[in-house]
């Protein structure tokens, strides 16, 4: 009865901190999480505090994709600071020069300004 109590808590527990950061979860790992699919994690062991480090197996539903895993702040500083950018994800090179193209005419009238604008009171 008790273990059944402590899965039971520990469900609600892992339930609650998921689906309240799902959003970051789903960005991070490109799998949308369910309530299905929290209930359906096994609980193989006791949970170990944190401190422990011991490897999390996930289930074939959660295998992760090979898209570029996140960078901690220390590594995009060391990258930064080395002066590799190129191996930042989703790190947009920009050109250090202006457009050559020839500029757009504007279509919009010149806006009048305060001042200038004629009321016209009807009499």
């Amino acid at each position: 009865m008790v273990a059944t109590f402590c899965h039971n808590l520990v469900l609600t527990l892992m339930l609650k901190l998921i689906l309240s950061s799902g959003f970051a979860h789903d960005r991070q790992t490109g799998h949308n999480l369910t309530v299905e699919d929290v209930e359906g994690f096994p609980l193989a062991a006791p949970i170990l505090p944190p401190a422990v480090d011991r490897p999390v197996e996930l289930p074939e539903t959660q295998a992760q994709d090979n898209s570029p895993r996140a960078l901690s702040f220390a590594e995009l500083k060391d990258l930064i600071e080395s002066g590799d950018t190129e191996n930042i994800p989703h790190n947009k090179h920009i050109p250090n020069q202006l457009n050559e193209c020839v500029p757009s005419q504007s279509s919009a009238p010149v806006r009048r300004k305060p001042w200038e604008v004629t009321h016209s009171l009807a009499s």
